[in-house]
């Protein structure tokens, strides 16, 4: 079978897309594998690095304001129905997967109407825009929280958890720290957070009676890299900061203790079992990043800290909390185990592969 991945925009869409993928590629299920994806760069060095053919397309979400805006997105999305279904018919995909986001919608529909296997996955809690209207059409809907099935068309959805990939399932949940520091381990995702990293510039002096009790592992992004490492420099903690983390898999599994948003990654979080502390990003649409959150703290896997003006002090708190308490750390990682799904890419394959032979 020929499969096509419409996944970009965020690391939340592209990594589960990778998850499935890979899959395919380690069983020699696939005869041919191409992602489609964003402009974005990093969009496209994620997924060179992953090992996978591309097409990079332009677009826009429908999510905008000001008529002028939507015109624009209106024509964009005709522009991407027609270079998909010239993709389509060129390489003669047997199935077509996305997973959100704005280009999902045009290409899905053009592989709709050429009659190929179509599906979608729903890794956040609140079901986007897109997924909302490619759900009435495609073969399957796959979706990673059980609380996302209210949302969705029930005679195709199916429950699966989101893809992770196997370089992450194949970490061990985390034993006791092996040195005598925590790992601290902070990203605001795959763009950095400004809050995220002015949160841990204020909070560092106020850790310093801890120094020799923790260390840094943090992803930045590109805005805030020097003021960030200046600041451990200042305070000489242990660190290693970065503006992005190719290899995620190395750095949750030093980590003892992650700090982060909530996007669909937050599952990565609970498939290695790690203690959290979650900051949802505040202008997130729908609000989705809130609703996974509360999800992991329903489950005894995370602090969770929302808002635009979190207090430095209740940010400090909840990480001294998981620094030097072994129980509560215990607690939240079995919580994060709870919420593992080691099987979701085989399940998604397994249907969709059924679903052809059925075609």
């Amino acid at each position: 079978m020929k499969w096509a991945f419409v996944a970009g925009g965020t690391g939340g869409h592209i990594y589960p897309a990778i998850a499935i993928a890979d899959h395919l590629k380690r069983h020699q299920l696939a005869d041919e594998i191409v992602f489609l994806t964003t402009e974005k760069v990093l969009d496209q060095e994620i997924i060179e690095q992953a090992g996978y053919p591309l097409y990079a397309m332009s677009g826009s979400g429908f999510n905008q304001t000001g008529l002028v805006q939507k015109i624009k997105a209106l024509l964009n999305f005709v522009k991407l129905f027609f270079k998909s279904r010239k993709l389509i018919k060129q390489h003669q995909f047997d199935c077509v997967i996305g997973t959100g986001g704005y280009m999902s919608g045009p290409v899905l529909w053009s592989a709709y109407l050429a009659k190929k296997i179509t599906a979608t996955l729903e890794p956040n809690v609140v079901v986007g825009l897109s997924n909302q209207w490619v759900s009435s059409f495609v073969n399957k809907v796959f979706f990673a929280f059980e609380e996302s099935k209210k949302f969705l068309n029930k005679k195709k959805c199916m429950f699966t958890g989101n893809p992770i990939r196997q370089t992450i399932l194949n970490i061990a949940p985390p034993q006791e720290p092996k040195t005598k520091k925590v790992c601290v381990m902070i990203f605001g995702g795959s763009q950095g957070a400004k809050q995220i990293n002015d949160l841990l510039i204020q909070a560092i002096p106020k850790l310093s009676e801890n120094k020799d009790q923790v260390s840094f592992v943090h992803q930045t992004g590109k805005h805030n890299y020097k003021e960030v490492l200046q600041t451990y420099e200042k305070f000489n903690f242990e660190h290693e900061v970065h503006e992005y983390i190719f290899d995620i898999a190395k750095a949750y599994e030093r980590a003892d203790i992650i700090v982060g948003r909530a996007g669909s990654s937050i599952l990565e979080i609970a498939a290695c079992g790690r203690p959290s502390i979650l900051i949802p990003y505040p202008y997130a649409a729908d609000n989705h990043q809130q609703e996974n959150a509360a999800v992991m703290e329903k489950n005894n896997a995370s602090y969770v800290l929302t808002g635009k003006d979190i207090d430095v002090e209740d940010f400090v708190g909840c990480l001294k909390e998981l620094i030097l308490n072994q129980q509560k750390r215990e607690l939240f990682r079995a919580g994060a185990l709870s919420l593992r799904h080691d099987q979701a890419a085989k399940t998604i394959v397994d249907q969709l592969m059924q679903e052809f032979r059925h075609a």
